[in-house]
């Protein structure tokens, strides 16, 4: 279960990149938005400040 949460988000981010990179009338470039978007993720899940509310 955990693998597809996971693969989800990192699809979903790649969308996100990809649509940015549309806007703005940039070359698509999708090795670099799908590295981009693991990078992201991993950054999220090592960087992310702890919520201590």
């Amino acid at each position: 279960m955990l693998t597809i949460i996971l693969v989800t988000a990192c699809l979903i981010l790649f969308g996100l990149i990809m649509a940015e990179r549309g806007r703005e009338h940039l070359p698509a470039e999708p090795w670099n938005a799908a590295l981009e978007a693991v990078g992201s993720l991993a950054a999220y899940f090592c960087i992310h400040p702890n919520s201590d509310v």
